[in-house]
Parts: structure tokens; sequence; C-alpha cells
């Protein structure tokens, strides 16, 4: 059971640096199925004067094909107990099996969104826009990450929703 929660108080259970660190996912549409992928990287804070989420997505992605043309997406947590699932989100691509219904959770869609009964948090984000990182402003020893597949686009979404697993 999940109960919704002002966007405010999302940090009385958990900080936004820690929302990314270990146990975090993205899940968007893929036609009637949902395409989780374990991601590492994000934030939380305002653009526009709209609570905003962002994810950062890899080119070489199939999640970033999705996200190129959907309207919302989802960043979710899982807890430790998930680290077989979490694995396999960011190992196995969406092109090639559907990971929603192989990893063994139980899929809730909600409108335009799916997530896990199993997640802790899920924040439900209607996209606002997007950005491509500039190979030539990245740090010069980060860079060679970049050089032979690309650079992550950064998706920025409003916050339409947070729940909590209670």
């Amino acid at each position: 059971m999940f109960k919704e929660l002002d966007v405010k108080d999302l940090s009385k259970y958990k900080d936004s640096v820690s929302l990314f660190k270990e146990d975090a996912i993205t899940i968007v549409r893929d036609g009637d199925k949902y395409n989780p992928m374990t991601i590492g990287w994000g934030g939380i804070g305002v653009l526009w004067n709209r609570p905003c989420c962002t994810a950062y997505i890899h080119e070489t992605r199939y999640s970033k094909e999705l996200f190129d043309k959907e309207d919302y997406f989802v960043v979710a947590t899982l807890s430790s107990k998930n680290i077989e699932q979490l694995r396999y989100f960011g190992t196995v691509s969406g092109r090639d099996e559907d990971k929603a219904l192989k990893s063994g959770l139980t899929l809730v869609k909600d409108g335009e969104v799916g997530y896990f009964e199993e997640c802790e948090i899920v924040i439900v984000c209607k996209k606002m826009g997007q950005t491509k990182m500039d190979i030539d402003s990245i740090p010069d020893g980060v860079r060679p990450w970049y050089e032979k597949d690309g650079v992550h686009s950064i998706y920025f979404g409003e916050i339409v929703k947070v729940l909590i697993k209670e």
C-alpha cells in the first residue's frame, strides 16, 4: 500500500542525494509494457517554479528511445532486499526482454506510468524537457568515459505525484 505525499515532505523519508546512491530505478512506458532501468544519477529541485526531478540516461540505452517519445517517467527506489532486480535492471536491455515481467516484482499501472508494489518511494514525473550533455564541458578526468560511446541526456520532469510505501 502506498500513501501520497506532498513533494515538500519527501526529504523526511530520504534526502535527494541518498535517493540516487544505490537503489534507484527509472521506469518508462514501452507501448503496453514498462521498462525499468537502474540509475545512479539524478536530482530533485526546482525548475521554472515547479518541483522537478532529473534523470540521466546514456544515449546507448534503450530507455533513451522511450524517454524521447514518452511524456511521463517514474523515478523510484527499491529496498536492499531487491538487489538482484536492481542488478538485472542495470545489465539487461529492454530491447531484448520484458524486464518488468521477468523481474518477479509486482507491476502497478497508474495512468500513464507504472511502478512496482515493492518500491519504497515512487516519484511520478511529467517530462518538461531534455538536453544532451556537452562533451566539451565535461571535466578532463571524466571525459574519457564518453569519448567512445557518447554522452548522457538529461531529462527534466515536473514532479506530479510522490508515493511512499506504508
